[in-house]
């Protein structure tokens, strides 16, 4: 007889008993893990439970617990800035579930923290939620379960399952399946249909714990690897995988005959689309003898949604790999590509420059809907579209250079396309060939190692289609590897996962200028553009929707701006990013955004003031007492809130300043450093001013340029604090003076003598600030 929904969940309760020790507790106890689930990682202790209920009556395969255990253990710590540390490694949740006579707990982690590496998160809650509604629906009415879970409070678990395992790399598993299966494109169908998840969450425990008497038929045509993980290397079953070709079938097994999973991995059957089903079937004397339970498609049944990442260290490599003529492993010609990719690179960084016409403006402005739906569509982006490069940038006399280490390029194409060598002659002989001209394929002449590889394969769509396809696949790439040349040791985020959906990146804001380049035009851009770059394959949408973020965090891994830490400020790099393994934590809590507070203090406290003119004497000093304090740190629903205040004390009274780590990287973005000298820094030495020089003491956060003298000098030398300071004021009211262009700023680096300082601002046109 076949069962209802209920019934067998009913079966499954009775047959498999689930045993928890928690209520075997103290009550003491219990508020404190509670209090640490829910406050600390936004997990929730009943909701914890709920789905310990529905995967904790499966046993993991041992090898796999041991393996998992050992990975997740790890944990590692790096300080943001005082009272938050980025933290990797097991969290409220996962310790409970290491911990002994939890052995439920432990099943439920390793079966989310899997499914959350393959499946979008809030589409998996959404199922997961759909299986309790079920079963709640078939049960009698005097038997209906208790108030089934919210979808944000199993969203919370799952998160804190993902970021907590995040060490472990179930994607290698993944892989190696698809290589089994002799078809390695099966690795990106990491999705699976909803019926066939509800059906193996329900069905799987009675198939391990039976297995004589009990065997699952699954068909279904995609999502077969992740059944594979799932089942085999996770649960310990083994299954017979049957894949077809052109009608031909051909079984691969995975572990011992005879199988307790059968997968007929089709999506046609006789020219029809078949629906993805699964059956639990009774077995006696090997043999099936009844169908137990069918579980069929509801069409109402929302969809769950594939995440498929790759690791940063190989990534452009990948994505190389799809190319037409090189998807058959042909070496040589992915090799030119990359040089062709990176010469992309050096190409669209000799045109960079800061746009100022809007300072605070940034790169966040991006339909994230529009991209999630973006399809594979090339656009050669001629005519139009430069209007609206040249309309970006603004006039000409506001535009400052954006230098770009070509070494540091090559080293971060090396990174992302995985090629160890990368001969730099050749990338240098493409960009020779390639200069002046847009980065389209009817204006490029292709590598001839790609223009015999297509010709050979005689590979659907034509030539020109193909070529015009890697074009648009080195271009997206070049603007990877530009943003991660502006990444603080790379070797740190080898193992960074980001989403494989890489034709994101063509509908950013600022990435689609450089798609639209016409190989001559001056390029401007934000100083967030490499930080939302790499943000946009690394975090969920949703959190790329906070404005102006400092750090974002997802999966277990964050990305951040190099203004954390509070170092000097010629010690930070302009548009730098950090990328580290860790989520933002503070007093036991976890979040995943840093933002800056809106409080901005005492603007108008304070003002310039002239200190020495032409004929005076000055020295290399600091003649303002400034002072860093403790940070004010607060809490939004995923966010901290984090406020540097920086004191003034100016006759007797105290102002203070505040700002977070996004203004203070909008304050360096525009800042010029000086170049070092050979000479000792001799901090008593004066100079004698002339004329066109002051300087000048105070911050004017509300004083605009008012002084005849062409350069200003801020007496802020040897307090990092006032430095900082200085550039807020600056930044809070630089605007193009109407003749000259931008007011500009020279920030003297500790390696520069005062003298030098001021020669080299001397030598450029236009009114500058130099601080010291």
């Amino acid at each position: 007889m076949v069962l209802t929904q209920f019934a067998l969940s009913l079966e499954l309760t009775r047959l498999v008993p689930f045993g928890l020790s928690m209520l075997e507790k103290g009550s003491q106890r219990l508020i404190s893990l509670a209090r640490d689930l829910q406050v600390g990682s936004g997990s929730d202790i009943v909701i914890e439970e709920d789905l310990a209920a529905m995967f904790g009556r499966s046993l993991i395969e041992p090898r796999m617990a041991s393996t998992f255990r050992t990975v997740i253990a790890k944990n590692a710590s790096t300080k943001l800035c005082d009272g938050i540390s980025l933290e990797a490694g097991p969290g409220p949740t996962t310790l409970r579930a290491l911990s002994k006579n939890q052995t439920p707990y432990f099943s439920m982690v390793i079966q989310c923290s899997l499914l959350t590496s393959a499946l979008e998160k809030a589409s998996l809650a959404t199922a997961i939620k759909n299986i309790f509604e079920k079963q709640a629906e078939d049960a009698p009415q005097d038997q209906r379960p208790r108030a089934n879970p919210s979808e944000d409070g199993l969203l919370g678990v799952l998160q804190a399952c993902s970021e907590q395992t995040s060490l472990f790399d179930w994607n290698n598993l993944l892989l190696a399946v698809a290589k089994t299966l002799d078809d390695p494109e099966r690795a990106r169908e990491t999705t699976i249909p909803a019926v066939v998840f509800r059906g193996l969450a329900t069905t799987l425990p009675l198939v391990q714990h039976f297995p004589e008497d009990r065997m699952l038929h699954i068909e279904c045509g995609e999502g077969v690897c992740l059944i594979v993980v799932w089942a085999y290397h996770v649960l310990g079953l083994s299954l017979t995988i049957r894949t077809w070709f052109e009608n031909v079938s051909r079984d691969c097994e995975f572990g011992p005959r005879p199988a307790q999973i059968f997968v007929d991995a089709r999506f046609v059957v006789n020219n029809t689309i078949r629906a993805p089903s699964v059956t639990l079937l009774e077995v006696a004397n090997g043999e099936t003898t009844e169908t137990i339970f069918k579980f069929e498609p509801d069409p109402d049944e929302p969809k769950i949604e594939a995440l498929l990442k790759k690791r940063a260290n190989g990534y452009g490599k990948a994505v190389l790999r799809s190319l037409p003529g090189i998807n058959n492993g042909q070496e040589a010609v992915l090799n030119d590509m990359a040089h062709v990719t990176c010469a992309f690179a050096i190409l669209m960084s000799r045109s960079l420059c800061e746009s100022m016409d809007q300072p605070g403006q940034d790169d966040s402005e991006y339909d994230y809907d529009s991209a999630s739906n973006h399809s594979f569509q090339e656009s050669e982006g001629e005519g139009q579209q430069q209007a609206t490069i040249d309309d970006d940038i603004g006039s000409r006399s506001t535009l400052i250079p954006v230098p770009v280490d070509e070494d540091r390029l090559v080293e971060a194409g090396k990174f992302l396309l995985g090629i160890r060598k990368l001969n730099t002659k050749t990338i240098s002989q493409y960009v020779t060939q390639y200069t002046d001209r847009p980065l389209t394929s009817s204006s490029l002449d292709p590598p001839v190692s790609l223009e015999a590889a297509l010709d050979e394969d005689g590979t659907q769509g034509g030539f020109d289609e193909n070529w015009r396809r890697a074009v648009y696949h080195a271009r997206i790439l070049s603007i990877l590897i530009l943003a991660f040349a502006h990444v603080h040791d790379l070797e740190s985020c080898a193992e960074l996962p980001l989403n494989y959906r890489w034709e994101l990146l063509a509908e950013h804001a600022s990435a689609n200028k450089f798609c639209h380049w016409d190989g001559k035009s001056k390029i401007g851009i934000t100083e967030s553009v490499w930080f939302h770059a790499i943000a946009l394959l690394m975090v969920d949408g949703s959190r790329m929707q906070e404005e102006r973020p400092a750090l974002l965090s997802d999966r277990g891994w964050s990305i951040y701006l190099t203004t954390f830490g509070f170092e000097d400020p010629s010690h930070t790099d302009a548009g730098y990013v950090a990328i580290k393994p860790g989520t933002p934590h503070r007093n036991g809590v976890y979040k995943h955004i840093i933002i800056d507070g809106p409080d901005k203090g005492e603007l108008d406290a304070s003002e310039w003031q002239v200190e020495h003119r032409a004929g005076d004497k000055a020295a290399l000093e600091c003649t303002n007492t400034v002072t860093l304090g403790r940070p004010l740190c607060g809490e939004r629903r995923d966010s901290f809130i984090v406020s540097l205040r920086m004191a003034l004390y100016d006759r007797g009274s105290t102002s203070t300043r505040r700002a977070g780590y996004r203004e203070l990287y909008h304050a360096i973005w525009t800042v010029q450093k000086t170049k070092s000298c050979q000479h000792p820094i001799r901090n008593k030495e004066k100079l004698t001013l002339t004329p066109g020089f002051a300087t000048i003491s105070g911050f004017g956060d509300k004083d605009p340029w008012e002084c005849d003298e062409r350069i200003r000098i801020c007496l802020t030398a040897h307090n990092e604090t006032a430095r900082w300071r200085a550039l807020l004021a600056i930044a809070h009211t630089r605007q193009p003076v109407a003749a000259e262009g931008l007011v500009q700023v020279m920030l003297r680096g500790n390696d520069c003598c005062f003298k030098c300082a001021i020669a080299q601002t001397s030598t450029r046109s236009g009114k500058w600030f130099i601080v010291l």
